[in-house]
Order: C-alpha cells, then structure tokens, then sequence
C-alpha cells in the first residue's frame, strides 16, 4: 500500500519557493494541533520511503520543523525576502551528519538472512545520514533500538547498535 501522494500544487508551490528563496502562505494540517495558518520559509524537500517532507524555516515559531506534504490545505507563494535568520546554514540538525550503525535484530535466530537484504560486511552496515533524517528513517525501516523484550518481533529485523551515540538525534522528527 502507497501512502497518498503530495499534489502538484504543493510540490509546485515548495518548488519554487526553495529555488527563488522566499517563503509560502499555507494552511496545514498538524497531527499534534490540527489546522495551522501561518508563513514557511523551504529549503529541502526528502523522503522516508513513506512520504515525502520538506524542511522549512517556520516564521510563526521562528525555528526549522520539518513537514508531511500531504497535510498541506492551502499553499501559495508570497513575495517576502528571505531573512538572513531563516537561512538553510542556520539549520543546525539540518547540517549536521550523524552515522548509524545497523545490525541484524539480536534476537533473530537466522541474522545472516538480513545480512544478505542489507548487503551488510561483516554483520553490520553504516549508514552516513542528517541528524534531522534518523527519527524519520528509524521509523520508515521499522528499526528497533531500545529492545526490553525476550520475545522476537519479525517486523523489527534491524537494530541500531549506536545508540548511544545518536541518541539525541532520534527525538528530533519535527525540529
């Protein structure tokens, strides 16, 4: 099943507001407080495998979020400079790169079959990502990092075994 996809107007509208440097008026549709007015300043636009986001400067909270495409009512561009504290350099978990490490789940009883799926050398694989990209990715791979349990999930096949090293990374989905 395929999630829907965003509609050529908001991918337009994103487009050329990235590639002119300005911001877009848009109503979107927030998970946490439903409909939300206000002015975005875009700078990227990526994918999970799931949906598609664009990273954006918000004007309203005067910090870069990151935003579902699909949730978006109403967008159009406005003509309003680019601010010099809304500038892609400035989105520090933007340009920050963070390196996870990925190993077939513990407690799976035939790792070699994951090893095989991932092309992993020597068990593991390493994957160089943003710091705003690894919550994103360690919910569209289904990836388990906090393992408590005895029993084997097959759905959890990967496990990020440094954690401890990207921990501060993974609650940053919407900052």
């Amino acid at each position: 099943m395929q999630l829907g996809q965003p509609t050529t107007e908001v991918i337009s509208a994103i487009t050329r507001a990235i590639f002119s440097k300005s911001a877009v008026a848009c109503h979107y549709e927030s998970l946490s407080c439903g409909l939300v007015k206000g002015q975005i300043v875009p700078h990227a636009v990526f994918s999970d495998g799931l949906r598609w986001y664009v990273r954006a400067f918000d004007r309203k909270n005067k910090s870069f979020k990151s935003y579902t495409l699909t949730r978006f009512i109403k967008i159009e561009l406005v003509n309003s400079p680019l601010k010099s504290t809304e500038s892609v350099e400035l989105d520090i978990n933007w340009n920050l790169f963070c390196e996870l490490e990925l190993i077939p789940h513990p407690k799976l009883v035939y790792p070699k079959a994951i090893e095989l799926d991932y092309r992993m050398n020597s068990g593991s694989m390493k994957l160089k990502v943003r710091a705003v990209f690894v919550s994103f990715l360690l919910k569209a791979w289904n990836i388990d990092y906090q393992s408590n349990s005895n029993c084997i999930n097959l759905n959890k096949t990967l496990y990020l075994s440094n954690y401890d090293s990207v921990k501060e990374y993974i609650e940053l989905r919407n900052n």
